[in-house]
This record gives structure tokens, C-alpha cells and sequence, in this order.
């Protein structure tokens, strides 16, 4: 048995708390969304839990929309 095999790495994000911070925190997953950062797990607390469960639900969307011309 080989014991120093190469496991595949994976990538955790824990989000804070604070009402001012959810704004934040989609922008953060928009950022790594478009550098092509897999997130394999998300959490989080207070405004941040309810934004990694908005993400984990695929309830968020990260894709740039183009504002419409006034």
C-alpha cells in the first residue's frame, strides 16, 4: 500500500457573518466562479450561511448579466 499517494485537493469556503458582508460574499463567488475555482464545500454564519445555502442550492446567480441600456 502506498501511503503518499496523490489525493485530488479540494477547495472549502467558509463565509462570515455581518449584513454588510452578503453583498460581499456573492461577489466573492462570482470572482472565483470566473477565475474557474471549484468550490467543493461551502459554509458559513448568519448572512453567510444563508448565502453558501443559496449557492449550494444553485440558488444564486453568479453568471454577469448585462444591465439594460436606459
Amino acid at each position: 500500500m502506498n501511503i503518499f499517494h496523490k489525493k485530488k485537493k479540494k477547495t472549502g469556503l467558509a463565509l462570515g457573518g455581518g449584513a454588510v458582508l452578503g453583498a460581499v460574499h456573492v461577489g466573492v463567488l462570482k470572482a472565483l466562479e470566473e477565475k474557474r475555482i471549484k468550490i467543493d464545500c461551502i459554509s458559513g454564519t448568519s448572512i453567510g450561511a444563508f448565502v453558501a445555502a443559496l449557492y449550494a442550492f444553485g440558488s444564486v446567480q453568479m453568471k454577469s448579466k448585462k444591465s439594460p441600456r436606459v
